[in-house]
């Protein structure tokens, strides 16, 4: 535990979370400066004649679908993990400290293990403040301009399980990140890696192969944030099975990284 805490600590200190994180904050500002500013009473009655979705009406905070303000937040949460797991990890190698790191804790294995567990676990904190932050900040929009209406108890809870939903998978994003900047040992590899996987890819093979459709990351992550079964037919996969399987990726991923990292060179890496 003591380990944990320290590459917590080690983790939340990197120049580049922060950077991210204020980024982050900005992009909250201007989204709900915006929100604040759009939601005249006409153009909200005409939004909700044509069916679409605005930030100062509370149901579509959340609705699970593509236009719901946390989804449009958690593109940005999932961008800002990849690039932040691979930067706290990657950095460590850039900046030549993994030699040092390893001498105060020579067992590789437990110090790679407490890394991914502490950079999972500031990356649900993070994203769950920052989700918090979102709402927060588009709240006055709908208290002075927009509706409540439709907002009751379950969907309160939905909403509620939807930010932790996307917390988690913002964890394992940043958590496969980070796998890959361990093998790599490096940031940018990583960051491209695993976008050129995930934007490239997996959309080649499923052409090539629509087979291999339910089995890819951009057919499960969506299915688990939004817990419903959109597309069944092309992926065939529960929300929670699509869970399990994600689990099972972001496992596989770790061990790989924690045995590459028992043997590679850590003074010339």
């Amino acid at each position: 535990m003591s380990l944990l805490r320290i590459e917590i600590e080690r983790s939340l200190r990197r120049r580049a979370v922060w950077a991210l994180v204020a980024i982050a904050v900005v992009g909250i500002v201007i989204i709900a400066t915006i929100a604040f500013v759009d939601s005249t009473p006409s153009h909200l009655a005409s939004i909700v004649q044509r069916g679409d979705a605005h930030p100062a009406i509370l149901i579509d905070w959340w609705r699970g679908e593509d236009d719901s303000l946390l989804l449009v937040g958690a593109v940005f949460l999932f961008l800002g993990g990849v690039i932040g797991g691979a930067a706290v990890v990657g950095g460590e190698w850039r900046s030549g400290s993994m030699a040092t790191v390893l001498t105060w804790e020579p067992r590789r294995v437990r110090l790679l293990a407490a890394r991914l567990a502490a950079i999972a676990w500031a990356s649900f904190v993070v994203a769950t403040v920052l989700q918090g932050l979102l709402l927060l900040a588009v709240l006055p929009a709908v208290l002075l301009h927009g509706w409540t209406t439709g907002a009751d108890r379950a969907f309160a809870i939905s909403l509620l399980l939807a930010v932790l939903r996307i917390s988690a998978m913002t964890a394992l994003v940043t958590s496969l990140s980070a796998c890959v900047a361990s093998v790599s040992k490096n940031t940018a590899a990583a960051i491209i890696a695993v976008w050129a996987w995930a934007g490239v890819l997996e959309g080649i093979l499923r052409n090539v192969k629509p087979g291999i459709s339910p089995w890819t990351l951009t057919a499960n992550v969506p299915k688990v944030v939004t817990w419903s079964h959109l597309g069944e037919a092309a992926s065939g996969r529960s929300p929670a099975a699509a869970s399990v399987l994600l689990a099972g990726y972001g496992a596989i991923l770790a061990v790989v990284a924690v045995l590459h990292f028992r043997r590679v060179d850590a003074i010339s890496g």
